[in-house]
């Protein structure tokens, strides 16, 4: 089945009905067990949970019908497969102008194309391939070449229409060299070919499957079931956009696992794992920091750093100093591989998605910004002028931006007062939302809340009743940028609810 929009619009309301029931189930189940009534009734009632929970994370998936044409997502794979494969060669910048050259001198492209130019990143401009010289100005050895041009050929069969104009006006790789770490080895054992590429598609799907085992393992079935529902009703980062890819969830998995054993004082792995989660990601590094703040509360309310800091810690400094290092090697570029990821990065320091989520995002929004957003057709004008928009309102509520900040941040140190290590690690998820413009796609990281829920069933209720209103803000605006306006109050409010939760039911620091 080719996953249309019109079949991730039925399959979205499918969630969020099933979503709703099972919603209901918690909250009735909680009131069991508060008046300590109905022993029957809660087995029954975590049986229903545990169906409706399945049924929700298989619909996330289309019932397991893939939705690409031979179940790969052939733009993510051209960017990540692709550029990981060859990254000795292609560093950051040059994927688009080497793609131009090898489809043109097979000719299968054209010998002008229209481009991103990545350096630049915004700037549009047309290539005369031909001036590029022989093997992409010699970056290749002339046997890689030819393996890069025969790569090419399978993404030739498989891309659909005017893919490729679309493709290269994308905007690059931008995996961090610990990402390639992983990626490349990889990439170069699995050839391009249907079948080879399959099997790394469903490579995120058992991350993710891992992922919630582990939470199973640590938290017990309920709290598995509402994670599950949490990552599988979320439609910021739902199927239709990220399944069939390339190591999408490696972070998650890392992040996830993290989190896990961390709840079962594995406290070294838990460093390593989340270390890992922020080397391949960067935005998961504030779940590193909550951690760290919750300890130095302890330490300031003179309780020291608690059991396992020290452990944790050490996981933490050792996969920061050794994974950057062994992944120069693997990268085959020098220590300037992680120079040229800094200059990566740096060009998005200045450039607000429209697809972002989070108090900045929020901020930085206008009608006017939504309206040109609406009718921007992706020209570097259009962009620019958007850009400049967004820039020129952040700059007007940047005194608001700053209050509210304050505000979290101060909420936040409550929160950490007397929580556990994993709980206000978990609480990493509040900085995320109002310190970074986090892609939508990412919001997964929404399961800390439900985490949460474990000793707090109002923060789990909370974050799954907001994944039932993200699913009605996105039908409501279908294909509407204003859904990501929408979508971040939402996010913003289970921050503010899990804090002041947090505050009301304090647990002893393990």
């Amino acid at each position: 089945m080719i996953w249309t929009l019109r079949v991730d619009f039925a399959l979205l309301v499918v969630r969020a009905l099933l979503t709703a029931l099972a919603l209901g189930l918690i909250a009735y189940g909680w009131r069991l067990r508060r008046s300590g009534r109905g022993r029957k009734l809660r087995r029954l009632r975590v049986v229903a949970l545990g169906v409706l929970a399945t049924l929700v994370f298989a619909s996330a998936y289309g019932f397991f019908t893939w939705r690409h044409p031979g179940g790969v997502q052939t733009h993510d794979f051209y960017h990540y497969y692709l550029n990981a494969k060859y990254f000795p060669e292609l560093g950051y910048f040059d994927l688009y102008k080497c793609t131009a050259a090898a489809r043109a001198e097979e000719g299968r492209g054209p010998q002008q194309v229209r481009m991103r130019e990545l350096r630049s990143f915004l700037e549009r401009t047309i290539i005369d391939t031909a001036a590029l010289g022989a093997r992409c100005d010699e970056a290749f050895s002339p046997e890689r070449w030819q393996a890069f041009r025969a790569d090419l050929r399978w993404f030739d069969s498989v891309f659909i229409g005017g893919q490729w104009k679309k493709v290269l006006k994308d905007q690059g790789y931008n995996a961090s060299p610990v990402w390639t770490l992983v990626g490349r080895p990889l990439a170069s054992v699995f050839p391009a070919e249907n079948g080879s590429m399959r099997v790394l598609a469903r490579l995120d799907l058992l991350i993710v499957l891992v992922s919630f085992a582990f939470i199973g393992w640590a938290f017990g079935f309920e709290v598995l079931c509402i994670a599950a529902l949490v990552w599988a009703a979320n439609p910021l980062s739902r199927y239709f956009w990220i399944g069939d890819a390339f190591l999408r969830y490696a972070w998650f998995g890392a992040f996830v696992i993290g989190i896990c054993l961390l709840r079962k004082q594995r406290h070294f792995g838990a460093g390593v794992l989340l270390a890992l989660a922020t080397l391949l990601r960067l935005f998961p590094a504030l779940f590193v920091v909550a951690y760290g703040a919750g300890a130095l509360r302890r330490w300031l309310r003179g309780d020291g750093f608690g059991h396992g800091f020290r452990e944790f810690a050490l996981g933490v400094a050792i996969a920061t100093l050794v994974l950057p290092l062994l992944a120069i090697p693997v990268c085959g570029r020098g220590t300037d591989v992680w120079t040229e990821f800094a200059a990566n990065i740096g060009r998005w320091s200045s450039i607000t998605p429209s697809n972002s989520v989070g108090l900045p995002a929020l901020l930085s929004l206008t009608s006017r910004v939504r309206e040109q957003e609406r009718v921007s057709d992706g020209a570097i004008r259009n962009q620019a002028q958007l850009q400049e928009s967004r820039d020129e309102v952040f700059a007007e509520r940047r005194p608001v931006y700053v209050v509210v900040v304050v505000l979290f941040l101060v909420f936040l140190w409550k929160a950490l007062e007397r929580v556990e290590g994993w709980e206000a690690a978990c609480l990493g998820f509040v900085p995320i939302l109002i310190l970074v413009d986090v892609p939508a796609y990412y919001a997964s990281f929404m399961v800390a809340p439900a985490l949460l829920g474990e000793g707090r069933p109002r923060i789990g209720i909370a974050a799954l009743a907001a994944m039932i209103g993200l699913c009605l803000a996105t039908l409501i605006w279908w294909n509407e940028p204003f859904h990501w306006a929408v979508a971040s109050p939402i996010l913003l409010l289970v921050a503010l609810d899990a804090l002041l939760e947090m505050q009301r039911r304090r647990n002893p620091w393990r």
